[in-house]
């Protein structure tokens, strides 16, 4: 990207945080599968490569239809990586995020989107 660009490098990504239930379970003792991957970690590659890029950090808000209940559990358990867990808990918990309007599930949930940048330099 750097030797592509003659004015300006953009670079893009989501990120956390997780969805908020998943961190509830997790903190319950749940294992979850949570994302590894983070924003920090491209500014560092970048640094060791003598690019010292700036960041701006955007809210975001997703927004999740379900056209049924079992759909919205189906989707909404799929990091959870304990083999045996209580599906009442679980349930207990994504129905604190979730609403229900004519049939329709909706789970909506903060994250953000880094968006790195810089003026391209000769590495």
């Amino acid at each position: 990207m750097n030797d592509s660009a003659t004015r300006l490098v953009i670079a893009g990504m989501t990120t956390g945080p997780e969805k908020p239930h998943y961190m509830e379970l997790h903190r319950m003792g749940y294992k979850i599968n949570l994302r590894r991957r983070d924003y920090i970690h491209i500014l560092n590659v970048l640094y060791q490569l003598g690019i010292m890029a700036n960041c701006k950090i955007i809210k975001l808000q997703s927004k999740k239809s379900y056209s049924s209940y079992e759909e919205l559990i189906r989707g909404n358990t799929t990091k959870i990586l304990d083999t045996q867990y209580g599906g009442y808990e679980v349930e207990a918990v994504i129905n604190k995020y979730i609403s229900e309007k004519k049939g329709i599930y909706e789970y909506v949930y903060p994250f953000h989107a880094a968006l790195i940048y810089w003026n391209p330099v000769c590495i």
